[in-house]
């Protein structure tokens, strides 16, 4: 009955857009989170989660030192596992984000020293493209995501497509395949 309850972490590695590669620099981040996954079997599963996590991007410019971006999202998704020890995944998302940027407003700024910091939040949507495998009777999950998330700014959307590698884990189906249950 609890069998589709889970537990998921992750590191990400983010890649600036060309138009922001001359100005930024992602550094790796961690996504954590847990959820449930429905009509979980041998082939297919819906997981629908909730996933936290930071984000952090240095400046390459002068005038932009850091970008930390704190994201809450729901995901939803499918799994497809066509043969046995793989998995194909897509993942939806959409939440919200904190934002903290350490910037010098102008040059003058940055000869004088006086590093501004600006605090914001916004729309965060995300998509998830994966494979993986699943281990234990899909007790254990490890999949590769090719992501792009988008944080919505005044200006428009800033796309930020980066890799994913996620553990996913069921601690009550473990639990259950441990004590024989």
């Amino acid at each position: 009955m609890t069998d589709g309850f889970f537990i998921t972490g992750s590191v990400e590695q983010m890649f600036a857009p060309g138009e922001l590669s001359d100005y930024v620099q992602p550094k790796p981040g961690w996504r954590a989170g847990s959820g449930w996954t429905f009509f979980i079997n041998k082939r297919h599963s819906f997981p629908i989660y909730f996933e936290g996590g930071y984000s952090f991007i240095s400046g390459t410019n002068p005038l932009v030192r850091t970008f930390d971006i704190y994201p809450l999202v729901l995901y939803g998704g499918y799994t497809y596992s066509p043969i046995p020890f793989l998995d194909l995944c897509v993942e939806l998302g959409a939440g919200g984000y904190l934002a903290s940027v350490e910037h010098y407003e102008t040059a003058l700024a940055l000869a004088e020293g006086n590093l501004t910091t600006t605090k914001g939040g916004g729309l965060f949507v995300g998509l998830k493209l994966g494979c993986g495998t699943s281990l234990f009777e899909r007790s254990l999950e490890i999949h590769l995501y090719g992501t792009v998330e988008c944080i919505m700014e005044r200006d428009g959307p800033v796309p930020l497509p980066g890799l994913n590698l996620t553990c996913r884990f069921y601690p009550m189906k473990i639990y259950s395949e441990i004590s024989g249950k």
